[in-house]
């Protein structure tokens, strides 16, 4: 069966079946062509000026003598470029790095020139000048983003999905801490710090209607009217405004504990206790106190 006749034949009949690649007999028998067999008279030769620094703060990059020698074409940089940003899950990755290198294979600029000899000795002629800075090689430490982060403006953990195994229900049931999260979250990217601190004090995390919506979390751990009713001893609500929606699946609980940024926000009409703060500075602020507490009574 051809691959052509594959694609017009009932889709029962492929159930099961062992179809061909397209490209399969082309690659078998040689013929078919890859990049470097389209090279042709004329055509320039590039050559690419690495970092060699495995994290640096560009300073300046200085062409002037590189495209004075005879048969270079032209040297582009970060300027040249005008979609300069790319990547699997956030565009983080530069074509040519703007001002901060991260890894010693970062593409500094690229330089063309009419033969492969040219291109090779203006390429050395090409002077950056750097500024290190600290590099980021412990894969323990970088999870707690020390001894900096790899991008200034984003956690170095991208994303941390817990998987947890067993029933939803039953672990609401018996929880005896909640810990919900609402619109005070900016990002999904941001739950390992919730995770994190929930897994610190034994409790199981919930959260509000917009975090469903936003498709962060299992349906199974919305609260509120449409979510389901939670009854735990403890509940602490970080950046939840405390909808009636909201507090309809909550407000029986023992003692309530909020945190919000608006000292006006409904929760703390309801709440037992309430700190008025950006969830994003009290978090680390109690997962640090936690971690004393934990420490003493080791010692002791």
């Amino acid at each position: 069966m051809s691959a052509h006749s594959a694609l017009r034949t009932p889709h029962s009949a492929l159930l099961g079946a062992s179809l061909p690649r397209p490209d399969a007999l082309g690659k078998v028998t040689g013929a078919a062509r890859y990049p470097g067999d389209l090279i042709r008279a004329g055509m320039l030769h590039i050559k690419v000026i690495f970092s060699g620094r495995p994290h640096a703060r560009i300073l300046s990059i200085d062409t002037s003598a590189a495209l004075s020698m005879p048969g270079v074409v032209t040297v582009l940089t970060a300027a040249d470029v005008p979609f300069n940003a790319f990547g699997l899950i956030d565009a983080d990755q530069p074509v040519l790095c703007v001002d901060v290198v991260r890894f010693e294979f970062d593409l500094v600029a690229a330089l063309m020139a009419e033969s492969g000899e040219v291109a090779e000795a203006a390429a050395k002629m090409v002077k950056v000048v750097y500024e290190d800075l600290p590099a980021i090689l412990d894969t323990e430490a970088a999870l707690h983003d020390s001894p900096g982060r790899v991008h200034a403006d984003l956690p170095n953990l991208m994303l941390h999905v817990p998987i947890h195994r067993g029933d939803v229900d039953a672990a609401f049931a018996e929880a005896d801490v909640i810990v919900a999260v609402g619109r005070g979250l900016k990002s999904d990217k941001d739950l390992p710090m919730i995770q994190e601190f929930a897994d610190a004090i034994g409790a199981e995390l919930a959260c509000t209607r917009p975090c469903i919506e936003a498709g962060w979390f299992d349906p199974r751990r919305q609260i509120g009217l449409s979510g389901r009713t939670v009854k735990p001893q403890i509940i602490i609500a970080l950046g939840i405004s405390g909808s009636v929606q909201f507090a309809a699946g909550m407000q029986n609980s023992d003692f309530i504990i909020a945190v919000n940024s608006d000292p006006k926000a409904s929760i703390f009409n309801i709440a037992h206790a309430g700190i008025v703060g950006d969830l994003y500075e009290i978090l680390p602020e109690l997962m640090t106190m936690i971690g004393s507490n934990c420490a003493e009574s080791e010692v002791v």
